[in-house]
Order: structure tokens, then C-alpha cells, then sequence
């Protein structure tokens, strides 16, 4: 609520006639305030090794003014440092650079997915990036890659470390990455949309490779470079919405979207509390029948189960 009534009272501020008479002007401060400061924080991000794509998203995600500019602003002129025609036209500027911020966020992440233009800088930077470890001295083979060490990306880890395999991850938290190399797990610190890191990764001698990113053109990026790199190896994605599987679906990936996954939990639950016999069949259906939904049609869970479906007896 606060901050409601914070951006509200900027936006009341804003002087539609000094925009209108200096257009320009406004243009100006607007570029400088949103290529200076992501300019900053990409030069920042790449100091701390981040990977270019990395640091050129955090550069958009901090390029708008924050709100504890428009009180410096407040108190500059108090002062004398500013006049209230350049505070207004600095109002303008910010609110300008407010507005635009997030739709570079929206519309950048695609382009930067595995964008080409980043791999120069990237290759040039690749002798200061965090380096792989003696664990990945000898190439491994018959390894399960896993990109995003998150809930799902531990939850893979621990169960392919179950059943005596290794897992090798890519992990783009350099803390992350420390953490895991201590306790002695082949992790690689990279950007998973670069060839030469899914190379350095070996995933073509791999038996599987798992995706589970929250960034979801980072993971079709990838997905695309599996499929051109190595198209016999199986690639398992992890998508958050139904109607993103399809595009997945398109280039050979075995797909599994979490709001399928929590219906089907759901289902499950449903079908346990109501005693039924044949539950496994009747969520073996439907999983099936969703699988084979074209991409137009994906969102249905498919056709209703059939009318043979036995619940047992419900104890007194």
C-alpha cells in the first residue's frame, strides 16, 4: 500500500507540458540514466565473473531509477542544486526509465538466450571465469548432466547419486558452485546457452541430460543446442506452464511442466482418499493422453476416464 501511494505521488509530479516542449531532452536523460547505470552494473557483473548474459540482464534488471533518487533529487533542491525545471525533467526522465525497464526485461532474455553477439566477450572472459576443478580433469562417461542446481535440480542429484551414477551440474551461483565443489561433486560454473560449456560438460558422452531452470528460454536455448550438438542424447526439461510444452516437444525434448505435475498430484490424492482400485491405470491415462496433445490443444489433461473405474468400499 505504501508503495502504491509512493508511485502514485511521483506520477502526479510528472509535467506532461515540459515533456511535450522538451522531448528531446527527456530522450536524452532517459538513454544516459538506462545505459549508464546498466553499462555499471554489467562492468560489475563481469568483474565478479558472472557470465556476460548474466551481467548484461542484472545491468536491465538495475537500469531504472530507484526511488531513493527522487528524495536526493528533493534535497538537491533545497539546496540550490538543481532548479524545479531540471528536477522536473529529471522527474521525467526517471519515470520514463521506470517505464521502459520492464519491457527490456521482457523482450532481452530471448534475445540473450545463447545470443551470438555475447560469444567473443564470452570466450575472452573465459580464462578468468571460475575454473572447473581437478574433479573434471578425466572426461566422465555415462554421467546425467543436470543445469539448475534449484529444488528440482538437488532432488535429480540426490537420486541419480542413489542409484550410483554421477551427476556432473552446471550452476550459474558461483556460491552455489564453491559449495558443491567442497563437498565434492563435479559441478561446472557456467551459462548453459554456451556450446563450449555444454562441451566442457561432455554431454555428448553423457546418458541424460536434465534441465530444471526457472528461466525458460535459458532452458529452450539449451534445448535447441542439445538437439543440434548431440540429438541422440535424451534431453528432460522441466516447464512451469502446459502450453510451453509443445515448443519443447518440437525439438526432441521429454517434457514435464509443473502444473501437470501438480494435477496429476492432485488426481492422485483424489483417487487415493476415494479408495479406487485402478488409480495407477486411470493416471497412466491421462498422463498418456496429455502427451500425445497436439501443442494447440495442450491445457486439456485429456479424456475423461472411462465409466469401468471401480472404487473399493469406503470403511465404516
Amino acid at each position: 500500500m505504501t508503495m502504491c501511494v509512493f508511485f502514485v505521488s511521483i506520477g502526479m509530479l510528472f509535467d506532461v507540458e515540459l515533456v511535450l516542449a522538451k522531448p528531446q531532452l527527456v530522450l536524452i536523460l532517459s538513454a544516459f540514466i538506462l545505459f549508464g547505470k546498466a553499462s555499471v552494473v554489467f562492468l560489475v557483473g563481469v568483474l565478479l565473473r558472472s557470465p556476460p548474459r548474466v551481467a548484461m540482464l542484472a545491468g536491465l534488471a538495475l537500469a531504472q531509477v530507484g526511488e531513493f533518487s527522487f528524495v536526493l533529487s528533493g534535497v538537491a533542491v533545497d539546496v540550490g542544486l538543481l532548479t524545479q525545471q531540471e528536477e522536473a525533467l529529471l522527474l521525467a526522465a526517471s519515470i520514463v526509465s521506470i517505464a521502459v525497464t520492464p519491457l527490456a526485461l521482457s523482450f532481452f532474455p530471448r534475445m540473450l538466450a545463447g545470443s551470438r553477439l555475447l560469444e567473443p566477450l564470452q570466450r575472452r572472459l573465459e580464462g578468468r571465469s571460475m575454473p572447473a576443478g581437478p574433479e573434471l580433469e578425466e572426461p566422465l562417461r555415462d554421467h546425467v548432466v543436470v543445469v539448475g542446481l534449484g529444488v528440482g535440480g538437488r532432488a535429480v542429484v540426490e537420486a541419480v547419486e542413489q542409484i550410483g551414477m554421477v551427476p556432473l551440474v552446471i550452476e550459474l551461483n558461483p556460491a552455489t558452485v564453491a559449495f558443491e565443489r567442497a563437498r565434492g561433486r563435479h559441478i561446472l560454473f557456467g551459462d548453459s546457452t554456451s556450446p563450449e560449456v555444454l562441451q566442457h560438460a561432455g554431454v555428448r558422452r553423457a546418458k541424460a541430460v536434465v534441465l530444471v531452470l526457472s528461466d525458460a528460454q535459458a532452458a529452450h536455448r539449451t534445448a535447441e543446442l542439445m538437439h543440434n550438438m548431440a540429438p541422440h542424447i535424451p534431453v528432460i526439461l522441466r516447464t512451469r506452464y502446459v502450453d510451453e510444452e509443445g515448443a519443447e516437444r518440437a525439438i526432441g525434448a521429454e517434457v514435464h511442466s509443473e502444473e501437470f505435475a501438480g494435477a496429476m498430484a492432485i488426481v492422485s490424492a483424489v483417487l487415493r482418499q476415494c479408495r479406487a482400485v485402478d488409480a495407477e491405470q486411470v493416471c497412466d491415462n491421462l498422463t498418456r493422453s496429455h502427451e500425445q496433445l497436439a501443442a494447440a490443444d495442450e491445457g486439456a489433461l485429456g479424456p475423461p476416464p472411462e465409466s469401468g473405474t471401480h472404487l473399493g468400499p469406503t470403511p465404516d
